[in-house]
């Protein structure tokens, strides 16, 4: 833009065209505007013509019809605060300001150039004389009335001030360069948009990914691609919680060691980002308008890109939420462009992307630091289990062996008597520890197991066959139930069998004379199951919900007058877990009760895999 001579204490030197003059809207768009600008010229009849837009703070010039010996200078960039004195004192036509020289001593703001004109006739009016120190410009506005560019004129050909006429065949052009520029910005914001919308798009599936376990990790992985994404040679995230500390990542991927300023810029910039979420830009040398009121955090910010090098930087809040929890930092090297409402805008997203993928890598920190003590707890109790039991085991070996002893000695009443009570007391003390036993070495998922093919339906026979008598003795009908008598599953024989005990020693217990308890081995699909099922006094809904914790029994009465120490589920459960199965159970008070315990099949169950054989002396 040019209207006030090159010479005089208020010309500023011109420097060289902005950077995103090559890159502002394409090729197309910008070949239109100047084409555009030189009919402007032409038509209204002006020697130069001038088009810059609002780039951030900053007027680029982006076309421009007029001498080439102009061109150099017009094309310098200068902050747009320079028009506010221009358009205070000007007179307004339209979107056009006129400044007359004679209401200005030519001390001007910015970069301007001298432009000799033609002199008009001597018949003509002085106050219609145009004088080189005049100035003619176009405000270009959006629909919400902001300023998004500016059309300079300088050196009317007849020498004359705009008339009547000739003012409005200006703003009759002015309204069509003011479309064409809106429809240019439109057309970059898209294509930005598409680019940045891409770039955050792959931003967050990669930092939601679950391989990203740590803060860190999911910071490391994201900083690159917000380098690339945004076109920045460097990028940061400074987060409130000291705990999460990740470098600076540049474009030549060199860590750059975070400076204090950062930290401090992070800890007190929240209330200037947030409330509604904001971007601040910050320039090299230049004061940012936004931090006026905050000289010391202006200082900061300048610190940071001294120390870092660079030109120019976008800082956005990342939020938890509502929740400032620190700052994202892009940051270009000096020349390399400025940060657009588009950067500026997917900058915004990405800080709330970021955030929310911070949130869900630290909750699965917490949970897998929780996960591994609970894991040590329960390995701390399986091995204080096993501890007691082997403890009490010898005492109740020494006592059950001099128990014996005592009854070969022979001893009158009341004395036989006491000690049949002892023995019924160390007999029940010697199951509830081979149960606490049994119950941490089903619990023991890091104890090595055999594997190998147990065959469930000769396991059915064999476990049926042992407890018929005792069946019988209750009143209690035991039968082997239809099924396929060729179930198998991999596992341990031993671990397996002790497991249908349990179920099926439950099933008699609970089940009155008169009863029947089935049991059966059957195929499922690629598994096997072993089906317990009694039409005992059952279980209610409320007693179901802890069934297989240890030490848990029933609260029905009819229950607990049977004897038990809660432990033979649990041990079922476990074995279960260890096999890679589960088990099930579906039950009601007075109706019975139907334990299922769903194992992988294998041979010729369908989708099973082949059982390795069993080993000889099974």
């Amino acid at each position: 833009m040019a209207t006030q001579p090159a010479e005089g204490p208020s010309c500023v030197p011109a420097r060289t065209h902005h950077p995103d003059l090559d890159d502002w809207s394409d090729a197309s768009s910008r070949a239109a505007l100047q084409l555009l600008v030189e009919s402007v010229a032409l038509m209204v009849g002006f020697d130069v013509a001038t088009l810059s837009v609002v780039v951030d703070d900053d007027l680029v010039t982006v076309a421009y019809a007029g001498p080439e010996q102009h061109r150099e200078a017009v094309l310098a960039t200068d902050s747009v605060a320079i028009l506010e004195p221009v358009v205070a004192a000007a007179d307004t036509w339209g979107r056009f300001r006129f400044l007359r020289a004679e209401h200005h001593d030519g001390h001007l703001d910015g970069t301007w150039v001298r432009i000799e004109t033609p002199v008009a006739g001597d018949d003509t009016d002085p106050q219609e004389r145009w004088d080189p120190w005049d100035v003619l410009l176009a405000l270009l506005t959006d629909a919400a009335g902001q300023v998004v560019g500016v059309l300079s004129l300088d050196g009317p050909l007849d020498g004359r001030r705009p008339d009547g006429v000739r003012r409005d065949l200006l703003e009759r052009y002015a309204a069509h360069v003011e479309q064409a520029l809106l429809s240019a910005r439109d057309r970059e914001e898209v294509g930005q948009r598409a680019a940045r919308a891409q770039a955050t798009h792959h931003l967050v599936r990669s930092t939601l990914a679950p391989k990203h376990q740590t803060p860190e990790e999911l910071l490391e992985a994201a900083l690159p691609l917000l380098v690339e994404g945004f076109a920045a040679d460097a990028a940061c995230v400074q987060l409130l919680d000291p705990a999460v500390a990740v470098p600076i990542h540049s474009r030549d991927g060199e860590p750059l060691r975070a400076p204090r300023s950062l930290r401090v810029i992070a800890r007190a910039l929240g209330p200037e980002l947030v409330g509604p979420p904001r971007a601040l830009v910050l320039r090299a040398g230049e004061p940012t308008r936004a931090l006026a009121a905050h000289p010391g955090l202006d200082a900061h910010g300048q610190r940071l890109l001294q120390a870092t090098s660079m030109g120019s930087a976008l800082a956005v809040p990342v939020l938890r939420g509502t929740t400032y929890a620190g700052i994202c930092v892009l940051s270009r090297a000096p020349g390399a462009g400025s940060w657009s409402p588009v950067d500026q805008q997917a900058a915004l997203v990405v800080g709330g992307d970021l955030g929310t993928a911070l949130a869900v890598a630290q909750v699965r920190q917490r949970e897998r630091a929780l996960l591994r003590e609970l894991q040590e707890v329960d390995e701390r109790r399986a091995q204080l289990i096993a501890t007691l039991t082997h403890e009490l085991r010898g005492p109740l070996t020494v006592v059950s062996g001099n128990l014996e002893l005592l009854g070969m000695l022979g001893h009158p009443e009341p004395a036989a008597t006491f000690e049949a009570s002892i023995g019924r007391g160390v007999a029940k003390m010697r199951g509830v520890v081979d149960d606490l036993l049994r119950l941490a070495q089903a619990d023991d998922r890091q104890r090595a197991s055999l594997r190998t093919r147990v065959d469930l339906g000769a396991l059915v026979r064999d476990v049926v066959g042992l407890y018929q008598a005792t069946a019988g003795v209750a009143g209690v009908a035991l039968e082997v139930g239809p099924g396929d008598p060729q179930a198998a599953t991999t596992g341990d024989p031993v671990e397996v069998e002790r497991l249908l005990d349990n179920v099926l020693t439950n099933a008699l217990k609970y089940t009155d004379a008169g009863g029947r308890v089935v049991v059966s081995a059957e195929r499922r699909g690629g598994e096997v199951a072993l089906v317990v099922a009694d039409d005992g006094i059952g279980i209610s809904p409320e007693d179901q919900a802890g069934l297989f914790e240890p030490f848990v029994r029933s609260s029905d009465p009819a229950a607990l007058r049977r004897p038990g120490t809660g432990l033979g589920l649990s041990i079922v459960a476990g074995i279960a877990q260890r096999h890679g199965g589960r088990v099930e159970v579906d039950s009601a008070l007075g109706r019975g009760t139907t334990v299922t315990v769903v194992l992988p099949g294998c041979d010729g169950a369908a989708a099973g895999p082949p059982c390795p054989p069993p080993p000889a002396s099974y």
